[in-house]
């Protein structure tokens, strides 16, 4: 592969693999480089770790190196570019994750509702007994017809509150 070096640039591909993949360091620029030395890579590591703490000064103090070498590591592998692209990787990570939980909080909230619908609606289904030998109806005692409705209007509470499902299965 070509490669063309610029002054305070890091060494950039001008050809593809010829595989019809995107290079790892395209796709992923957070990760060590094919220019960049082990020792480099590492400083990027800290540097991209600091947050919002982060600055050129605190990785050359954390590493024992010259403030001018970790300039220059900086300015030749991107670090600024490579770092936003780490935050926008972490965030669409974050978001997905909190997507999951929330889909997962909804699935769990469609369940109990309707537990407890069932439960209401057998209560309900339960009221009326019938006598085996004569057939007669009468009220089961043990069940209220006012513990039923709380079910069945507790679980229609709870789907009323949630929102419009999105696909959820």
């Amino acid at each position: 592969m070509a490669t063309v070096r610029r002054k305070n640039a890091s060494t950039l591909p001008t050809a593809s693999l010829g595989t019809g993949q995107a290079r790892a360091d395209e796709a992923r620029p957070w990760e060590r480089l094919p220019a960049e030395s082990v020792q480099a890579f590492q400083a990027f590591r800290t540097y991209r770790d600091l947050g919002d703490a982060r600055s050129l000064v605190e990785v050359a103090r954390d590493l024992n190196k010259s403030y001018s070498l970790i300039r220059r590591w900086a300015n030749r592998h991107n670090w600024e570019k490579r770092v936003l692209a780490w935050e926008r990787h972490r965030a669409r990570k974050d978001e997905a994750a909190l997507r999951e939980e929330r889909e997962e909080a909804l699935r769990s909230l469609l369940r109990e509702a309707d537990r407890l619908k069932r439960i209401g609606m057998a209560g309900i289904a339960r009221l009326v007994i019938r006598d085996p030998l004569t057939g007669e109806a009468s009220l089961d005692p043990a069940v209220t017809v006012r513990d039923c409705c709380r079910l069945v209007e507790l679980a229609l509470k709870i789907l009323r509150s949630l929102p419009a499902p999105t696909g959820i299965t």
